[in-house]
């Protein structure tokens, strides 16, 4: 496969990848319409990164999917994982980007009609507002219109250093005091779950009931996931020396063990379906090959040649998971392998033959990595994984084929 056919295939398996994005992902839900009338209907959750405008919903599981919009609808919510409520606010307009910040401490309010999502509804409840450019908090006290917690930054104008309006942290301590809160104000982050944790003390210190809708308060640590793996390698290697075909070197076919370690981050939204994966896996590649490298009516020359081949892969890429049940789900991988190789070689014992040096170099020739596997109850799982050639060879008139296939067991060991 040529490299061209290699980045033609990358780009329609991600471009196929993230199509399904948009798949339907119905939950049991209820919406409140401007009449005050509430419905319980089938929700599509997108787990929305931003605040959404409008929502796709059936009355029934099977039923026909239909729309509502911010103009219709008061609230919407999935029972204890979000919480969409209409509001007409302020909001700061303010961009934070290095490069557009401006030079005024105030934020630049705009008033607006948006879904607000609930974070926590208490005597004091907190809200969040993100788009593309920005996230803002707000906060309403005994059910008061929510008020924008202040956080901006902006530049000085005279010596164009950077600085940040704090004024949320004054906010909560005039508004939404309590001496039994054992946060420092001044170290509370303009984040959430700084905010979030600040407002379970705050309505744990007034006895008030609350309720949290945040599916992952608590799991943030499970974002992230490390994974030992270990397994099998089906491996082929073919050398072709481009000039003749009598010097090429055709090792067959090797079966061998393999071990490595992955890394997985799981994205916080699309209802943790999609993960950026990074591997590191040891494998090496040892054969001998008599070849005829003279072949006459009178004369016939042969040499054994031998590879001894190791080397650590690099594979980057994404994972897509399609879940059964709530312990099992299958998965897809695509990656891009780079690989180092450990300074071994491909020699001859008549090394007018062949004497190649695979050297001690990153090799960021393209080559790409399909799997497919199961995982169990997040804790272990089995991929299978097909790769296509690759060529670790750094010569004009020499190119290396060598492909894998493998089967792999991993395990969360943290």
């Amino acid at each position: 496969m040529s490299q061209t056919q290699k980045g033609s295939l990358l780009y329609i398996l991600l471009l196929f990848g993230f199509n399904c994005f948009s798949q339907s992902n119905y939950e049991r839900g209820y919406f409140i319409d401007s009449k005050n009338s509430r419905k319980e209907v089938w929700i599509n959750n997108k787990d929305w990164r931003n605040n959404p405008t409008d929502f796709q919903y059936k009355e029934k599981e099977n039923g026909l999917e239909k729309d509502k919009s911010i103009e219709a609808i008061q609230e919407f919510g999935i029972e204890g994982k979000i919480k969409y409520i209409r509001f007409e606010v302020e909001i700061d307009q303010s961009s934070n980007y290095l490069g557009t910040l401006s030079n005024e401490r105030k934020p630049q309010y705009k008033k607006d009609t948006v879904f607000l999502e609930e974070l926590l509804n208490g005597k004091a409840s907190l809200y969040r507002f993100r788009n593309k450019d920005f996230i803002r908090y707000f906060y309403a006290l005994d059910n008061a219109p929510p008020e924008q917690l202040i956080y901006k930054k902006f530049r000085i104008e005279k010596s164009g250093s950077i600085a940040y309006n704090l004024d949320f942290q004054l906010q909560l301590k005039e508004n939404l005091g309590c001496n039994s809160i054992s946060k420092n104000l001044r170290k509370l982050d303009y984040e959430k779950k700084d905010l979030l944790s600040y407002f379970i003390e705050y309505n744990s210190c007034h006895d008030s009931d609350f309720q949290v809708n945040d599916r992952r308060l608590g799991n943030e640590d499970k974002l992230v996931k490390f994974y030992l793996k270990g397994g099998l390698r089906h491996s082929s290697l073919l050398i072709d020396h481009l000039p003749t075909d009598t010097r090429d070197i055709d090792f067959g076919n090797q079966l061998g063990f393999r071990i490595g370690l992955e890394v997985e981050y799981t994205m916080p939204f699309l209802n943790d379906r999609w993960a950026f994966i990074a591997e590191a896996n040891y494998n090496t590649f040892n054969s001998s090959k008599e070849i005829t490298y003279i072949q006459t009516a009178a004369i016939q020359r042969t040499t054994l040649v031998t590879i001894n081949y190791k080397g650590i892969d690099f594979p980057l890429g994404i994972r897509h998971y399609f879940p059964l049940n709530e312990q099992s789900k299958l998965f897809v991988n695509i990656n891009h392998t780079m690989h180092l190789g450990l300074g071994d070689d491909i020699v001859a014992e008549r090394r007018s033959v062949v004497d190649l040096v695979i050297g001690k170099r990153l090799v960021t020739d393209q080559n790409i990595a399909l799997g497919l596997g199961y995982r169990y109850n997040d804790r272990f799982y089995v991929e299978a994984k097909y790769e296509t050639n690759r060529n670790f060879l750094n010569y004009f008139n020499w190119r290396s084929d060598y492909r894998n296939i493998s089967l792999a067991v991993g395990w969360n060991f943290l």
